[in-house]
């Protein structure tokens, strides 16, 4: 398992939230460009949480549940994502 702090809504505001997921049920990772504008931007930036900074990148993560899949919003960027799924491989040694 792998953990995640994602963005949940809040009415107006978003607070995060700590989730951890199977690396194996994930299926894509992709930067929500549209989301880290918002982040970006001075008059939208009050809506996010105190403790994330201008340079963070959010992502949206797709993953399977079942038969269908949900997305959720995550802190960073997708290379950071890519090498949090593919660092968490552990070898056995004999």
């Amino acid at each position: 398992m792998i953990r995640f702090e994602t963005l949940k809504r809040k009415g107006p505001q978003f607070m995060l939230q700590s989730v951890y997921l199977n690396p194996s049920w994930i299926v894509r990772v992709h930067e929500n460009q549209n989301m880290t504008k918002d982040f970006q931007c001075e008059q939208t930036k009050k809506k996010f949480p105190e403790g994330l900074d201008h340079r963070h990148t959010l992502s949206d993560i797709v993953y399977v549940i079942g038969t269908s899949t949900e997305s959720i919003i995550v802190v960073g960027s997708p290379e950071l994502i890519y090498n949090k799924i593919n660092g968490n491989k552990n070898l056995l040694r004999g």
